[in-house]
């Protein structure tokens, strides 16, 4: 039988083989140990292997201690990352559910009817996402349904969509809202993309883009896959859009062209996070801006403060954000004041 190319390590051996393979500097076995049994193998060494191996090798003094600090701190910030980008999903589905409940009536007969829609085609054809819908909710099985659709399906005599978006996917809302018509599109942007002055088109594009985006990102983060290099090409946004939409202490020409980043990427991620969520929720979002300050600034000279001054630098490099992120936030902090 031939031996397999990933054979099962004990906790030492795995010790072993970053010590002797790879180059890591692990001084505290016992440390080591209690890292590896709390923290996979995978998501400790090959998660980060990009950032700090060169064929297969670490560079000099790095050190476990180092490497599981800048694992917390890479949770710490998708931790952060992620809730604000649930605040846009729930932000998204209640704006929705408002405006086609508020035109077409509370009942899924009334506001998912297709006349209420442009049709689209394919897999983005109403029908299709309609079908999606009433599949992944089990409309014509109640007893299957999720909560909380089950217990309108089973106890009122209609299902709100404020109700039913709950357990609806992320991606399907998207969709559905991308075939709203003139009027509702319109409302919706007015929420999320306020007093921008470009067509309707652009705005919607930027729009369902952006939600894509962030879509993807929070999937990302779900999984547990790979988060630093994050990217999503087929929803790459518009430069020339995204630098008149944005506020220029997020992003500017100058950002992408020098950095090749704010596209599509974790820059792009968190600066709409930031951004859709100060338009109808600034304090949310100076709050987010002073947990991300905190994790990012270094406060005195301490060895703790050196080092994440050193964890930042690390992680900004790594993930292609920039290296004034600290000090954007301020000024981004300072102008929700006014909001």
């Amino acid at each position: 039988m031939e031996a397999y190319d990933k054979p099962f390590l004990t906790y030492d051996e795995q010790i072993d083989c970053l010590i002797e393979k790879h180059g890591l500097d692990v001084s505290d076995r016992d440390f080591a140990r209690r890292v590896l049994r709390s923290v996979s193998y995978y998501d400790l060494i090959n998660g980060y292997k990009d950032a700090f191996m060169v064929n297969e090798k670490y560079g000099e003094h790095m050190s476990i201690e180092f490497l599981y600090s800048f694992y917390i701190f890479d949770k710490r910030f998708q931790d952060l990352l992620f809730a604000q980008i649930l605040l846009v999903e729930n932000t998204f589905k209640t704006e929705l559910a408002y405006v086609i409940a508020r035109d077409f009536g509370a009942s899924i007969d009334e506001y998912l009817d297709y006349r209420n829609y442009r049709p689209g085609n394919g897999k983005s054809s109403f029908q299709a996402i309609k079908r999606n819908i009433y599949n992944g909710v089990s409309i014509n099985n109640p007893s299957k349904a999720p909560q909380p659709s089950k217990h309108y399906l089973e106890h009122h005599n209609h299902l709100p969509p404020w109700i039913l978006f709950k357990n609806v996917s992320f991606s399907n809302i998207i969709n559905l809202g991308r075939l709203l018509k003139p009027k509702q599109k319109e409302y919706i942007l007015e929420s999320l993309l306020p007093n921008v002055d470009l067509s309707i088109t652009d705005r919607v594009n930027f729009l369902i883009n952006g939600l894509n985006l962030m879509r993807k990102c929070r999937n990302q983060i779900a999984h547990t896959l790979k988060f630093l290099s994050f990217h999503e090409d087929r929803n790459r946004l518009s430069a020339s859009i995204l630098t008149k939409i944005l506020p220029p202490c997020l992003v500017t020409w100058r950002d992408i062209k020098k950095g090749k980043r704010g596209l599509y990427d974790l820059d792009a991620v968190l600066n709409l996070s930031l951004y859709f969520v100060s338009n109808y929720n600034p304090h949310i979002t100076r709050k987010f801006c002073d947990d991300l300050r905190s994790l990012f600034t270094p406060k005195d000279n301490s060895r703790n403060e050196v080092m994440k001054k050193a964890l930042f630098d690390s992680y900004a490099h790594a993930a292609n954000l920039p290296m004034s992120l600290p000090d954007r936030l301020e000024v981004f902090h300072d102008c929700l004041r006014d909001k």
